[in-house]
């Protein structure tokens, strides 16, 4: 039904166009036939007597329908009126006729469109001026009528007049309505652009549309049917056609219309009349044509269809009072009653009348109707908008949902696959590394399942990106077959990979998302198939210009699909032969995401499949080809695999010197402990400035440099060194490390010109890949594994306990996660170490952050910062709670959402003091509850803090360490215990500047 409704429509829309074209054409290229004479006007209808066929005369009444006598013309006689002056005209209306004007036996004037029309036989309505002279008083006139219609013999108005007599005469009796019908069409064509633009927005149609076209094609109607078209038109024959035309339009619109508001419950009846309507505009137009029938002779066939969809309403609407359903449009139906009324009588009257009609009077139920329908579609639009934001919330309140159901789901695996990696970094049993590699694999696939309702909430948003980068295909293989062979080996299936060797090995695209869909079709292949085999291949379609077609196939010997559920298999959490799949475990959303992501990398997911036989799904991908290495045999590649990863991560870079820049202290000690097993020699920068000092005096092979840093960041301190010019670091690369792990942060950073990104926390293996691209050959040394001295300084665990034994000692504390704090620095010693650090700086970071709460509306970023450095500091150390409630301020303060931060900031410092005493009371220093602490003499506070200060000025480390612990062991007073806090956080991270600006500031509290 809904097929022959839209070819309905279309030929529909095709008639209205031709019909349109048609009035454009003939009026810009036939004969000029408008009145360009000027014109007088009076009544001149006594005195007039028709000519008989025997030569007698008998009076005859203008107007009036006269007999031919089947002669087929008409002649009509009168004598000229003695006043008549120079330049005056007889004006003379004829009705369908050709006209001859004869004075004195003289033709005077002849008017027959027969060489300016296209098509038909007989000439429109049309006001005929013929000139008079003033020696033309007195004599005689006769008019004669020639006409093939049943319009012959009609003797309309006769007037003479001067020009302004006659054009006020038209503008007395066409003007009102006229203007009304212009003002009709003006709204018209606003509604139906308002009720496309609401149509396009709401993806709905809208009855407006339908009735505003109605209307429209009344509104031109009546202004083509108007005398006034002899002034605005060229041709009048081809616009007299386009009259009749819009009359035949006429019942389609109305059609929709009444169809839409009676909710389709009478659609087939309704179609049958829009049908009906197109067929007899074809055949109307066929015969016209070919010269066999006029329009006007098939207007009765057009009323009469008017007239069979104004009953079907009636009748329609009688059996929806008597079913209840008027409700649903009363006002409505009471509207296009009352239009379809008025209509059809102006066409009854039109039938039975020469003249035109008043189409003032047609006005009245088209602009109910259009008044109403518009009041009809500003209600719907309302409940349409709250409805809409009715389901926003809803679908915001689901999306917020799953997001942090992903979320927490995700936490835990990530915890896994950072274990795991501990285990393939440390662990020397092929085999075993063999099963964790699986983990691995499987790790990956479950949080690529997981992220399938992420992902398709970001496909809603239309937020969903591509990311293309570098990428080796039997990687991604190697970890597919992986997973799905554990998967169909559970079921009892065979799993088959065939892969074309041809196969370009590394190419350029977004390898996750190619990964993610290829999972969505195996996994599914294997959930739908209880016995046999599911086949994955590869085929090589094309190789030209650098770019590959390959061409993807997943089968299998499932259960298939019907054709009918096809369509449905890319529809959102649908699942077809539910009750058949009862059993089967899904969300439904694969293939609406496969088929969203293949659309995002121009191709198209192909279905083939035969019910209880199996299915096929197949797609094309066109992918950058960056090297001419093959894959060859692809499982001795995939067995290669991991062979391969092992030897890149074990070397060490003896001679190498790196620096690495961030004013987190905390952050640059796993940094230095993460490549503590690489034997080369790490500088560190806490801040861009001192970065910059520090690539000036020494030669490094990377820099690893933190983006959000106070007074100078990463990006700002890169431009400053690209601006030292030719120096001794101009060619160093320059990686930037942050934990702005964004959609299109990457390419953001490399535009700034960094060499490479890397994202916190920081993956080991990645930060070694980074390290092996760039670091001179001569200096990288790959351990083999049988050299007991490389594995002990690759970092291998000799003690197999370790791994298993490490959190053992560590005690529970509420919102740590020593997983992840272990993930981040593997040793026990390290962590602790990072604890006591954190500790000493705890107190100082709150208080700075209150601080900078405090003038928060001055300084959001310096906020942001702050926040950034102490969730940065948490999560280092496992603290996932706080470190999330840091992120929040962070995030908050990055869009001055002072609200959020004025909400948080309470619970933020709550959480903050709670962690740290109990990270105190677990692994700070012993107390002094033995001896209570002694006041020390303001003398002796002075001497210490000039010799801290000079321990300072000469960077002796151990010194000021050494003077802050003897401070430690003495009470203040209660307004130096906080600065003694900020003093020994600066001590701690060297900064000299603030740790002279506080000794400056005690010596002065100091009595």
């Amino acid at each position: 039904m809904g097929k022959i409704q839209n070819a309905v429509g279309i030929m529909f829309a095709t008639l209205f166009c031709i019909v349109i074209c048609y009035g454009i054409w003939g009026e810009v290229f036939l004969q000029d036939e408008r009145l360009s004479d000027e014109g007088f006007c009076n009544t001149y209808t006594e005195g007039w007597s028709q000519l008989l066929p025997d030569g007698g005369m008998i009076d005859i009444v203008v107007p009036s329908n006269l007999d031919d006598y089947g002669q087929g013309s008409v002649t009509i006689c009168n004598k000229i009126p003695n006043n008549i002056g120079e330049d005056e005209y007889i004006v003379f209306l004829g009705s369908k006729q050709d006209i001859d004007v004869y004075i004195d036996g003289q033709l005077r004037e002849a008017f027959s469109t027969k060489a300016t029309r296209v098509f038909g036989k007989n000439s429109p309505t049309y006001y005929l001026t013929v000139r008079l002279k003033g020696d033309d008083a007195g004599k005689s006139i006769s008019i004669t009528c020639y006409s093939k219609s049943k319009y012959v013999g009609a003797v309309s108005e006769i007037l003479y007049a001067n020009y302004r007599g006659f054009s006020n005469y038209i503008m007395d009796s066409q003007a009102p309505g006229f203007a009304v019908a212009i003002v009709m069409a003006i709204i018209s064509i606003i509604s139906l652009a308002i009720s496309l633009g609401l149509a396009v927005i709401y993806k709905k149609k809208q009855i407006l549309t339908s009735i505003s076209i109605g209307v429209l094609i009344v509104a031109l109607w009546m202004i083509f049917d108007s005398m006034f078209r002899q002034y605005m038109f060229p041709n009048v024959s081809v616009i007299s056609d386009v009259t009749f035309m819009m009359v035949a339009l006429l019942p389609f619109p109305f059609a929709a219309f009444a169809d839409q508001i009676q909710g389709k419950r009478y659609e087939k009846i309704y179609l049958a009349i829009k049908i009906l309507n197109i067929a007899e505009i074809i055949i109307a137009m066929l015969l016209y044509c070919f010269g066999i029938c006029e329009l006007f002779e098939s207007f009765i066939v057009m009323a009469g269809i008017l007239g069979i969809l104004l009953f079907t309403i009636v009748v329609t609407v009688i059996r929806d009072v008597i079913t209840h359903h008027i409700k649903e449009y009363l006002l409505l139906a009471i509207a296009l009653f009352l239009a379809g009324f008025v209509m059809l009588v102006l066409i009854i009257i039109y039938l039975q009348s020469d003249e035109t009609f008043n189409i003032t009077l047609a006005t009245i139920g088209l602009f109910v109707l259009l008044a109403v329908t518009m009041v009809n579609t500003i209600r719907d639009i309302y409940t349409l908008s709250r409805e809409k934001q009715e389901a926003l919330k809803k679908s915001y309140a689901k999306s917020q949902f799953l997001a942090n159901m992903s979320h927490e789901i995700r936490t835990p695996i990530n915890t896994i696959l950072g274990m795991n990696s501990m285990i393939l970094r440390k662990n020397g049993d092929k085999e075993i590394a063999g099963y964790s590699q699986d983990i691995q694999s499987a790790c990956k696939i479950l949080l690529s399942l997981i992220n399938d309702i992420l992902d398709f909430s970001k496909i809603e948003s239309g937020k969903m990106e591509l990311l293309d980068n570098d990428y080796d295909i039997v990687t991604i293989l190697g970890d597919i077959s992986a997973t799905i062979k554990n998967l169909a080996t559970d079921k009892g299936l065979e799993f088959n990979l065939v892969v074309d060797e041809r196969l370009p090995r590394y190419m350029f695209g977004d390898d996750r998302r190619i990964r993610q869909i290829l999972i969505n079709l195996l996994s599914n292949a294997v959930k739908y198939t209880q016995e046999g085999n599911v086949t994955f291949s590869i085929q090589l379609e094309a190789l030209e210009d650098g770019y590959a077609d390959l061409h993807f196939w997943v089968k299998d010997t499932g259960i298939g699909v019907k054709s009918e559920d096809i369509l449905k298999l890319s529809k959102e959490y649908v699942r077809v032969d539910e009750m058949e799949n009862k059993n089967i475990e899904g969300t439904g959303l694969g293939i609406s995401i496969v088929v969203n992501l293949l659309k995002m990398m121009n191709s198209e997911l192909l279905i083939e499949s035969t019910y209880n036989e199996g299915s096929t799904f197949h797609f094309i991908l066109k992918q950058k080809v960056i090297s001419n290495e093959v894959v060859g045999n692809i499982q001795d590649k995939i067995d290669r695999l991991y062979i391969e990863n092992d030897e890149a991560e074990s070397f060490t870079i003896s001679g190498a010197r790196l620096l690495v820049v961030d004013d987190n202290m905390i952050n640059r000690k796993v940094f230095v402990h993460l490549l503590s097993d690489m034997q080369c020699t790490i500088d560190e920068a806490d801040s861009g400035k001192a970065c910059l000092e520090l690539v000036q005096s020494n030669k490094y092979d990377i820099i690893f440099m933190d983006y959000m840093m106070p007074e100078m960041d990463g990006v700002q301190t890169l431009h400053c060194m690209k601006d030292l010019g030719d120096y001794v670091n101009a060619a160093t690369p320059v990686v930037i490390v942050t934990a702005n792990a964004i959609s299109g942060a990457r390419e953001a950073y490399l535009a700034e010109g960094f060499d490479q990104y890397l994202s916190k926390p920081i993956d080991i293996k990645k930060l070694r890949k980074i390290i092996s691209s760039y670091i001179e050959p001569e200096k990288k040394k790959v351990c083999d594994g049988n050299d007991e001295k490389d594995i002990d300084k690759a970092g291998e665990v000799n003690d197999e306990n370790e791994i298993t034994d490490v959190r053992d000692e560590l005690p529970d504390i509420d919102g740590v996660n020593w997983d992840i704090a272990l993930f981040n620095m593997e040793k026990t010693e390290v962590l602790k170490g990072a604890i006591s650090d954190f500790l000493v700086m705890a107190n100082m970071e709150m208080i700075t952050l209150e601080e900078v709460y405090g003038k928060i509306e001055e300084s959001y970023a310096e906020f942001r910062i702050q926040a950034h450095s102490m969730k940065t500091h948490a999560a280092t150390i496992g603290a996932v709670h706080v470190a999330g409630l840091a992120k929040y301020l962070e995030y908050a303060a990055r869009d001055e959402e002072l609200d959020t931060i004025e909400r948080l900031m309470p619970l933020f410092s709550v959480q903050w003091r709670q962690l740290v005493s109990q990270l105190d009371s677990a692994f700070g220093k012993k107390k002094y509850t033995d001896i209570k602490k002694q006041p020390i003499a303001a003398e002796e506070l002075k001497d210490k803090l000039d010799a801290l200060s000079a321990a300072v000025d000469d960077v002796d480390i151990d010194e000021a360490d050494r003077i802050i612990e003897e401070l430690d062991a003495y009470s203040f007073e209660a307004d130096a215990v906080e600065v003694f806090e900020r003093l020994k956080a600066y001590v701690l991270d060297m900064d000299s500047d603030n740790t002279v600006m506080i000794i400056d500031k005690w010596k002065k509290l100091i009595k």
